[in-house]
């Protein structure tokens, strides 16, 4: 992941909701085109990328020492730890509003050092 945002502002809220983990979370956007439909199902144009009304999990986590305990010794605490702690309402989340990329491939580092440089950083 590639970000911009306080990790203040993460971290007080974390302590505000008195949460055992906080985790960023990132706006999703998709890779690819969405079609604009008419009723009658006629492509009427396209948008590249949109961002979609969900959040995803950006990569950052701000934990209290006793999640330690609960991280799995194999495997991945996105599928064991998180879902426990949201079940039982000790999960917060902490929308990002600055930049958020998610780097998994080599592309993605090529893109995101473009942007990086034409962002000025």
């Amino acid at each position: 992941m590639l970000t911009r945002f306080s990790l203040a502002d993460f971290v007080d809220r974390h302590h505000e909701v008195e949460a055992a983990a906080t985790i960023a979370l990132a706006p999703y956007r998709t890779s690819w085109g969405i079609a604009d439909l008419d009723a009658a199902d006629r492509v009427r144009g396209f948008e590249q990328s949109p961002r979609l009304p969900y959040w995803v999990n950006g990569g950052g986590y701000v934990f209290e020492p006793s999640i330690v305990e609960l991280l799995p010794e194999r495997g991945d605490h996105e599928d064991t730890t998180f879902p426990r702690l949201a079940i039982d309402g000790h999960l917060a989340g902490f929308k990002i509003d600055g930049y958020w990329r998610g780097v998994d491939t080599v592309k993605d580092v090529k893109e995101a050092g473009e942007e990086v440089t034409r962002m000025g950083w």
